[in-house]
């Protein structure tokens, strides 16, 4: 049907066009394959890249939890050392609570004591005060009385003898000098 020539030149041109076409299929293959291996590089340099920041991540909390196991070494030294001196101060507490009742008996007879004193001592300035000679005497409102003698002192206050009269005064009106000299306000603890 063809000649041999023309056989040959049609199979050599059907063989050129088949090797073309697998050329063509290989070279787009080999660039799939390019671009694929680009793109798995690309991944595989990204994976490198997020197992090495992990690893940061993991490094830096192995640093945190050994600097939270250092501290929390130190917070458990400190909690010892607190219930030690917790212990002592409990024993130090026991100590003084036994010898406790001893001084407030002690501490009652003593304000007894005093209390007593007060009130003699008062009641001795106020009997020897009688007479006293005051001379111009204002008192905390303003009042001023010419002349004032004391002519009787109580824990209400004190009456006196003025050139106009005779007046009571309460002893928080007195001058507080007066006050303190003819004990007429008791100090209080505050």
């Amino acid at each position: 049907m063809f000649e041999h020539k023309t056989h040959n030149g049609f199979l050599l041109c059907l063989f050129a066009l088949v090797m073309l076409v697998m050329s063509g299929v290989g070279i787009r293959a080999l660039m799939d394959i390019c671009v694929k291996r680009d793109a798995l590089e690309q991944n595989l340099l990204g994976r490198q890249q997020k197992i090495m920041d992990l690893q940061k991540v993991i490094c830096s909390l192995e640093i945190t939890q050994a600097g939270a196991d250092f501290r929390a070494q130190i917070e458990q030294d400190k909690l010892n050392a607190l219930e030690t001196q917790k212990y002592v101060l409990l024993a130090s507490l026991r100590n003084l609570r036994s010898g406790e009742i001893d001084a407030t008996t002690e501490l009652e007879s003593v304000e007894k004591e005093f209390s007593t004193y007060q009130v003699t001592t008062r009641k001795l300035i106020w009997s020897k005060s009688v007479g006293y000679n005051l001379g111009a005497l204002t008192i905390g409102y303003g009042t001023t009385y010419e002349g004032a003698r004391i002519s009787e002192i109580s824990e209400h206050g004190v009456k006196i003898v003025h050139d106009s009269g005779t007046s009571f005064i309460r002893s928080n009106d007195m001058p507080a000098s007066l006050q303190e000299k003819f004990q007429l306000v008791i100090a209080t603890d505050s």
